[in-house]
């Protein structure tokens, strides 16, 4: 079955690329400049690339998050996960309604997530996405006053 590379949203688009094997995206390198270009004729800002397999048996999927302006790639990415999971259901490339997700294995951040998909195929009402966190950075912004008043006036 031949699938199409598709703009998904669940309130942030994101291209959604299904790989054949797990080993196809182990061999994934970024062209930035190549990403930014196509990134920018379909009009998303990211890339998530997945397969219908994933390191431990019980995984789903496994995918990998591509953002040629911002890091070179992401653990895990809820937002995405939730547009693949919809391609995914939306196809009947799995039966769901639920479904386990692997990302970052490749980075040595293995993650694990969990996705709920309600509706049909045909009609995807809700998208929940969880799994455990940890946090890795903490951060305090500091904004000069005079500044923030003139902007929000």
């Amino acid at each position: 079955m031949e699938l199409p590379a598709q703009v998904v949203s669940t309130g942030v688009p994101f291209l959604i690329a299904p790989a054949a094997k797990i080993d196809s995206l182990k061999r994934v390198e970024m062209d930035r400049p190549a990403l930014q270009r196509l990134l920018d004729r379909v009009g998303v800002h990211a890339v998530f690339l997945f397969a219908l397999e994933g390191f431990s048996p019980q995984a789903d999927t496994f995918a990998r998050f591509l953002d040629p302006w911002g890091t070179s790639e992401d653990s895990f990415t809820g937002s995405a996960s939730g547009c693949m999971g919809s391609y995914v259901f939306h196809y009947g490339l799995k039966p769901g309604p639920r479904l386990l997700m692997e990302q970052g294995h490749l980075l040595g951040r293995p993650g694990h997530g969990t996705l709920e998909i309600e509706g049909t195929p045909k009609c995807i009402t809700a998208v929940r996405v969880g799994g455990a966190a940890v946090k890795v950075l903490e951060g305090v912004l500091f904004l000069d006053d005079a500044k923030v008043e003139e902007e929000t006036v």
